[in-house]
């Protein structure tokens, strides 16, 4: 399966209004008015704004397949339900 590139999902972020209208998103931006991004070796993590709540979200947006995801995600599901 092929992903999309870091710079793919930054210009997404950038035209956040009409990419990202239904999540009702807003890319925080930083001083240069690029959207904040964090970076990694599987994904791309974006801060952004729910504009119906105000609270601050990340959106993580991946740039490789991880192939044990969704049991990665299970475990900490299981831990956070257990909190």
């Amino acid at each position: 399966m092929s992903f999309p590139l870091i710079t793919d999902y930054t210009n997404a972020m950038r035209n956040a209004r009409s990419r990202f209208n239904t999540l009702n998103l807003v890319p925080i931006l930083d001083d240069k008015g690029a959207p904040i991004i964090l970076a990694g070796n599987f994904a791309a993590i974006y801060k952004a704004t729910n504009k119906d709540t105000g609270q601050v979200v990340a959106v993580k947006c991946f740039i490789r397949d991880m192939p044990d995801l969704k049991s990665r995600y299970g475990a900490v599901s299981t831990l956070i339900a257990r909190s």
